[in-house]
């Protein structure tokens, strides 16, 4: 099954750094999708220790 679905600029641009096989599987998934989506977040730094009370 192929669809014409492609990921707008801002999902491309969430799609940067983060890790190439997780991409892949993304595209893949909206290749044989039969609904349009789009990535919401991206990749994220690690939080400083302080930020978390020192809980991870």
């Amino acid at each position: 099954m192929s669809n014409t679905f492609k990921f707008s600029s801002r999902s491309e641009k969430n799609l940067q750094g983060v890790n190439p096989d997780l991409v892949k599987v993304t595209r893949r998934a909206l290749e044989i999708s039969e609904v349009d989506f789009g990535i919401t977040e991206g990749f994220a730094q690690p939080l400083p220790p302080e930020a978390t009370c020192g809980h991870r």
